[in-house]
């Protein structure tokens, strides 16, 4: 009984394309599932997508997917869903540039060329976002400033993805490229979603999908609490916003807690039972919905409507401290030059990455003001110590020495 129970839930995760699962409890699963990428497979998809943390990937993704655009997230971790196994979508997703050394390769397997959309953020910005995430993650270590700033040097020293990988991501599907569309965050705002996604079916075929009244921008880390899920008289509920219920994301405010109760993914049938508006958060309205279909008994209706109360509640204290200390582009940049080695390894970063951009859009590329600004305090920088050094050299055989 328990190991059909196991076969049951391993073909669950894999009709959900969580194969990130097996990673760890399958010696060799990586490797296996990697190879088995370069077995002969159909290039069924439509069109490419290029994006990464803080540029709004989640949101395009989710209304793509309303609109029956079907997009399919191909990596997980840094290694492909085995394409063999793959459900069947239109869209090809990269949401970073794989530190995979065989992506290249199993990349070009891929034959179909295809348009390809790339998503477009000042790298500052994503650098801002990246940082502001990770520290909402781990909120109830972070007290000071210093504890802040440590983060962000941190982050930007050791991560393996920050995200600007404009011209890495580019180069893996150069081959099967046909075209590019490039969309900027005025392209995916609350004001222009609609249009840029009527524009994205008229061109497939597509019939554009409805809106929410849930805001697009998902930089507030108000949604990110969610969902929450738990469970009454054996019943399941969860409190969320429709989208990440939808993307079956998982809570991320305080992950350094270890509270498994906010690390669940949502993988039931949504059943919604009311609406939920907090006060200041008017543009992500909350739903608490339940794995069964109602009518729902209620004394356990009300319990679950108190559980939730107390989870907003809960949150509060620890999203005025993530808000207080949270960084902007230009507070961003004033730490980040007070540790030089770790400005300029990101200045070069942030050039060789742009590249493309530059080479292809060199109007968008100017309009990346955060990065300009902080490209320009880093050459100040390396050119006032290069001519200390100069100055020291010259006195240096002035004396003799």
């Amino acid at each position: 009984m328990r190991l059909l129970q196991r076969a049951k839930n391993m073909i669950k995760v894999m009709k959900g394309g969580r194969w990130g699962y097996f990673y760890d409890r399958l010696p060799g699963a990586q490797k296996l599932f990697n190879l088995t990428n370069l077995l002969p497979h159909p290039s069924t998809y439509e069109y490419i997508l290029l994006g990464g943390h803080g540029v709004g990937l989640t949101a395009v993704k989710y209304y793509l997917a309303k609109c029956q655009a079907k997009p399919m997230e191909v990596l997980s971790y840094e290694n492909f869903r085995p394409f063999i196994f793959w459900r069947e979508f239109d869209g090809l997703v990269l949401d970073k540039a794989p530190l995979n050394s065989g992506a290249s390769k199993i990349l070009a397997t891929c034959t179909k060329r295809v348009p390809v959309y790339q998503i477009l953020r000042d790298p500052i910005s994503i650098v801002k976002s990246n940082v502001n995430a990770t520290m909402l993650h781990t909120i109830s270590t972070i007290h000071s400033q210093k504890d802040a700033n440590a983060l962000a040097f941190e982050i930007v020293k050791n991560i393996s993805h920050l995200m600007i990988a404009f011209s890495s991501q580019r180069k893996l599907v150069e081959h099967i490229t046909s075209d590019v569309s490039y969309l900027s965050m005025r392209d995916i705002d609350d004001s222009n979603m609609p249009s840029t996604m009527q524009n994205f079916c008229d061109r497939f075929g597509y019939t554009n999908c409805s809106y929410d009244e849930e805001s697009v921008v998902k930089g507030s880390s108000f949604p990110r609490c969610f969902p929450y899920i738990f469970t009454i008289d054996g019943m399941l509920f969860a409190l969320s916003t429709l989208s990440r219920l939808v993307d079956g994301s998982s809570a991320e405010i305080d992950v350094s807690a270890h509270i498994d109760s906010k690390r669940l993914q949502w993988s039931h049938p949504i059943h919604k039972l009311e609406s939920i508006i907090v006060e200041g958060h008017e543009s992500h309205p909350l739903y608490l919905v339940c794995a069964a279909p109602p009518p729902i008994k209620s004394s356990s209706l009300e319990q679950a409507r108190a559980k939730a109360q107390s989870y907003i509640e809960s949150t509060r204290a620890l999203l005025a401290r993530a808000e207080q200390l949270a960084f902007t582009e230009s507070t961003l940049i004033e730490a980040l030059l007070q540790a030089p080695d770790i400005a300029t390894y990101l200045a070069q970063r942030i050039e060789r990455e742009c590249a493309i951009i530059k080479n292809d859009r060199p109007d968008i590329w100017e309009q990346f003001s955060h990065t300009h600004k902080f490209c320009a305090c880093v050459d100040r920088h390396a050119n006032l110590i290069g001519s200390r050094v100069r100055d020291k050299t010259t006195a240096s055989e002035k004396s003799g020495f």
